[in-house]
């Protein structure tokens, strides 16, 4: 045991190969139920002008799924792509 902030264990631990940075994020999360094309295509339709509970209805997803992805609750690195 080592004595440390929380800062300090995350990095020990990331250094130690306990855990990966970064590859957890989008489609490769274990509690992702979509994917990195489906959240594109919700920032399109979006964009093209069709409401968030459309959207939700059409792709059969729950609105608060889709409002993560369009105000930045989830998904950011899709957001970065499409920009």
């Amino acid at each position: 045991l080592f004595l440390g902030t929380r800062a300090d264990n995350n990095r020990d631990t990331a250094q130690k190969g306990r855990i990966r940075n970064g590859e957890r994020k989008g489609s490769r999360h274990p509690q992702a139920i979509l994917n990195e094309e489906i959240a594109k295509r919700v920032l399109f339709l979006w964009q093209s002008g069709i409401r968030p509970t459309e959207i939700a209805r059409t792709l059969g997803y729950k609105y608060s799924t889709i409002s993560n992805i369009l105000y930045g609750r989830a998904w950011q690195h899709v957001q970065k792509q499409a920009a």
